[in-house]
């Protein structure tokens, strides 16, 4: 057991034995030194120039009743050990501060912030020429406030950022304060739903679920704002983001990985589909080259001919301004996985989307398209089985691609089933939604929790990887 760890233990022992309910100044310094390093504590605390007090300055200034967390697993299973040890971990009274001894790292600390950047569902400012569902991926209100609730049920405070430009205002203002160019009494910039004056202000780390619009690096904006400001981030990083949303660089990293996806072409022009070389036979399938949520899918990109798909290409570089992918439609069972975690990885159980009866497009991609539907409505089929054996070898497949992907913390992986009843991988998404209507919900029942426990089992896992719990 730690000499330093000992001396805490025994220290906080003692003054919970005392007839006080406080600590007095004193006695806080020493606990804190002996924290820190029990050598050291012998110094004249009482020389407000010395060492100790140097770096306990901030800690004398504290309130009562602040928590002391160790986040080192082996700090707190050895307190838990103490005999007579009757207080919740490090409940001592000072402010936060890092102090490292004995190669022990430790943190005295107030309650944490998460802060959340997001696109809210709604707020997008048309364009002329946006398609109808430029902002299918943005998250309604209900979402923010699950993942809210989620992370306060951990203990976290929770602000409220906003969209990525509201995080870039956060960027520069936070930019300004660390050069020293904003006056201690500037006035406070707000962002989102909290107002920051300083460096100091800023969030212990962010949950970003923004999508952002128009490039393939739209995803990434924010993570890599928070990067330079030197924030953590939930999630996965910038270039996992971009490179995942990218479908036909996600194709070409997993199958020389090693998952299985069908064959696919890439066409900018009717051009380059009347004179060049196809994926495969008909049919076959046009979406967007790097966009998520179903966007660009409708009742007619599943193609039976040359010229459908020259049209169908033609409609995607038009309307969503970048090249389409064209690749070889699966007509057999849609499964969805959920992987969660990190060193490693967990797969959550398999789900089965429904597929339109006459198309075999998933359901999920039609939904918003019911004026197309025959008699006002969509037939849909679960066609085949999941037995235990196929659910294994997706979970398999989902975590190899997420693996190989670099993805952090949670992802959601597709498949379909080919003509023999092989998995091929469709496409991953490192920014799930957690909506309340979504598969979280589902999986929730499933596993026999409730929807914002997992969704905190989730972040836990985020918030682990960053020590922050």
């Amino acid at each position: 057991m730690p000499y330093s760890t000992i001396c805490a233990a025994l220290r906080m022992r003692r003054c919970r034995e005392s007839k006080t309910r406080g600590l007095m100044s004193g006695t806080k310094k020493r606990m804190t030194a002996l924290i820190t390093d029990p050598v050291k504590s012998e110094e004249n605390e009482s020389d407000p120039k010395s060492p100790t007090m140097t770096r306990l300055h901030a800690a004398t200034q504290s309130q009562a009743n602040c928590t002391l967390r160790f986040f080192q697993s082996n700090i707190r299973g050895t307190l838990s050990r103490c005999v007579g040890f009757g207080v919740d971990l490090g409940e001592i009274f000072c402010e936060s501060r890092f102090f490292v001894a004995g190669g022990i790292l430790a943190r005295i600390m107030k309650p944490r912030t998460i802060g959340i950047v997001y696109d809210l569902l709604g707020t997008h400012p048309l364009q002329p020429g946006d398609p109808s569902d430029v902002d299918a991926e943005y998250e309604p209100q209900a979402t923010i406030d699950a993942l809210a609730s989620a992370l306060q049920k951990l203990g976290f405070e929770v602000r409220l950022l906003g969209k990525p430009h509201d995080l870039l205002a956060l960027a520069a203002s936070a930019h300004m304060a660390m050069t020293e160019h904003v006056a201690p009494d500037s006035p406070t910039v707000n962002v989102g739903n909290a107002g920051y004056r300083t460096a100091s202000s800023l969030p212990d780390a962010v949950l970003t679920i923004a999508e952002g619009y128009g490039t393939r690096n739209r995803e990434a904006w924010a993570p890599i704002l928070l990067e330079m400001l030197g924030i953590p981030t939930l999630g996965s990083d910038a270039l996992t983001l971009s490179l995942s949303l990218d479908k036909a660089w996600t194709k070409a990293v997993l199958s020389a990985a090693g998952v299985p996806t069908p064959s696919y072409a890439i066409f900018s022009s009717r051009e380059e589909v009347m004179h060049g070389e196809l994926p495969g036979a008909f049919p076959l399938f046009v979406k967007p080259r790097w966009e998520g949520t179903a966007k660009g899918i409708e009742p007619s990109s599943r193609v039976e001919d040359r010229e459908s798909l020259a049209e169908q290409v033609e409609r995607i570089v038009a309307r969503y301004r970048q090249p389409a992918l064209v690749e070889v439609f699966l007509d057999g069972a849609e499964y969805t996985v959920t992987v969660f975690g990190n060193d490693p990885p967990r797969a959550l159980p398999v789900l089965q989307r429904a597929l339109e009866a006459t198309t075999r497009i998933g359901l999920h991609a039609l939904e918003r398209h019911a004026a197309h539907a025959p008699h006002g409505r969509w037939i849909y089929v679960t066609p085949g089985e999941l037995d235990a054996a196929l659910e294994r070898e997706l979970q398999d497949l989902a975590l190899r691609a997420y693996v190989a992907l670099e993805c952090r913390d949670f992802a959601r992986v597709d498949f379909r089933l080919d003509a023999a009843g092989n998995p091929q991988f469709l496409e991953i998404n490192p920014l799930p939604t957690f909506a309340p209507d979504s598969s979280f919900a589902i999986l929730a029942e499933l596993v026999g929790k409730s929807y914002t426990d997992l969704l905190a089992e989730v972040l836990y896992t985020g918030l682990s990887r960053l020590r922050l719990v």
